[in-house]
């Protein structure tokens, strides 16, 4: 008990200095990215992710320097990590955008029903982090409603709190279900982007197999499993095959 006590305080000890030295690697990346100075900044901005610290703007950032030096696949990682850790960011959207369509390969998604695609916007405008603070505002908003329904005398209380308490189970069962749908989404299967110029995508996980189709940088998969160096990738129309894993990236 003593020795984990004495840990935590030289951590606490030394956490102030090791923040300021994070800041400082930040502020001097930010210049040198303002000065044009796009290979330093990128290298700088790898440090920081590399000594553990994460954040939306510095995969933002990291993202832009690697545009500016015509990176394509490592811009686009890291502007889909950083809109995993900020969905809403329309500045991430926009650029992400415009770096999938200088990519070569467009590809047509299998079609959703309307419903079905507006549902999954709906839910990955947020983070799951966020959704649970919702699910929870909702569970005391309901708490409320329905103490509000105990505690009322009159009969045109009772019916407001009543129908507040009904909202409120609504709000509840579709937070719950944005929740649920996030989690999966989460764990339906690491994306990620293609970082050679060109990668053959084979039939079987060997070298000797026969290409299926090709793929170019930049271009988004779905990984389904891996099998030694082989991973085995999905693209959105459905097609799949097998591609070494130093060729892609896992954003």
């Amino acid at each position: 008990m003593k020795r984990h006590t004495l840990i935590l305080l030289v951590i606490s000890m030394f956490l102030p200095y090791i923040v300021t030295a994070q800041n400082d690697v930040k502020q001097r990346a930010d210049e040198a990215y303002s000065h044009e100075q796009y290979a330093e900044a990128t290298q700088l901005y790898e440090d920081i992710l590399a000594g553990g610290v994460e954040s939306h703007e510095v995969y933002y950032n990291l993202g832009c320097a690697y545009y500016r030096q015509d990176e394509l696949a490592k811009a686009i990682v890291n502007y889909e990590r950083a809109l995993r850790l900020k969905p809403i960011d329309s500045d991430t959207r926009e650029n992400l955008a415009l770096c999938y369509a200088q990519t070569q390969d467009h590809i047509e998604a299998v079609p959703q029903l309307f419903f079905v695609r507006w549902w999954h916007q709906f839910v990955s405008s947020l983070t799951m982090t966020w959704w649970l603070v919702l699910l929870l505002c909702m569970v005391a908003l309901l708490m409320a409603a329905v103490a509000w329904f105990m505690l009322s005398r009159s009969l045109r209380h009772r019916r407001l709190s009543l129908a507040c308490s009904g909202l409120a189970v609504l709000l509840v069962a579709l937070t719950v279900g944005c929740v649920l749908q996030s989690h999966a989404d989460a764990n339906s299967g690491d994306a990620a982007i293609v970082m050679l110029p060109m990668v053959g995508v084979k039939g079987e996980p060997m070298q000797g197999a026969a290409d299926k189709f090709v793929l170019h940088e930049g271009t988004k998969v779905s990984m389904m499993e891996q099998q030694d160096q082989w991973c085995r990738i999905r693209i959105a129309d459905g097609n799949n095959g097998w591609v070494e894993s130093t060729q892609i990236e896992i954003i």
